[in-house]
């Protein structure tokens, strides 16, 4: 009886922090793709303004959930001189399980690519 009390006190907070740290991976992963989703639309543009406007437009077609709080776009950086796009995402995620001083976590991604719309030199 003690043993499987024992058992139970130890194997069920692990098993909840497992759970909890499943959830974070799942997140980050859906957050960078989301970034690199981002990036790739605004490096079909011609120019900043561009750019920020196609980012924001993938950001804006994320599905939110009881997990994924928010997602939002925190910076886009159109370099057409280096011929590169620079964009970071930030979300908002809730764990499942709330623990003492942990119960949300922000994710921030960043992903870089090439601009694909710039025409060539003559």
């Amino acid at each position: 009886m003690i043993e499987t009390m024992t058992a139970f006190l130890i194997l069920i907070p692990v098993g909840l922090a497992a759970f909890n740290l499943f959830v974070l991976v799942s997140t980050t992963q859906i957050n960078e793709q989301l970034a690199e989703t981002a990036s790739r639309a605004a490096a079909t543009k011609g120019d900043q303004q561009g750019a920020l406007n196609a980012a924001q437009d993938a950001v804006d077609h994320v599905a939110t959930s009881n997990v994924i709080q928010s997602a939002a776009l925190e910076q886009v950086n159109f370099d057409p001189v280096a011929g590169f796009v620079n964009v970071t995402t930030t979300m908002v995620v809730k764990l499942p399980v709330p623990l003492p001083y942990f119960s949300e976590a922000n994710c921030r991604a960043n992903s870089i690519q090439p601009i694909v719309s710039t025409p060539a030199p003559r």
